[in-house]
């Protein structure tokens, strides 16, 4: 079975709903009846989401380097 997703393992995405809009990172995702839900990195917190939640991050110029940090 095929599954199709809008963020994949290691995409930097938002939360829709978070006033900060801090960055995270999708470290998981789970195809289930319910919908697509990713596991997203925060800091030492992670926490899951539906992907109606979840929107991408303009991340033009960036790299993902060792500890999650971002270089520029």
């Amino acid at each position: 079975m095929k599954h199709e997703c809008a963020f994949w393992i290691g995409d930097c995405v938002r939360l829709k709903h978070d006033a900060t809009k801090e960055r995270r990172m999708v470290v998981q995702v789970s195809f289930g009846g319910t919908g697509t839900r990713y596991n997203l990195m925060c800091g030492t917190a992670d926490t899951w989401h539906y992907e109606m939640e979840v929107e991408s991050v303009d991340d033009s110029g960036q790299t993902v380097v060792q500890g999650f940090k971002s270089a520029t």
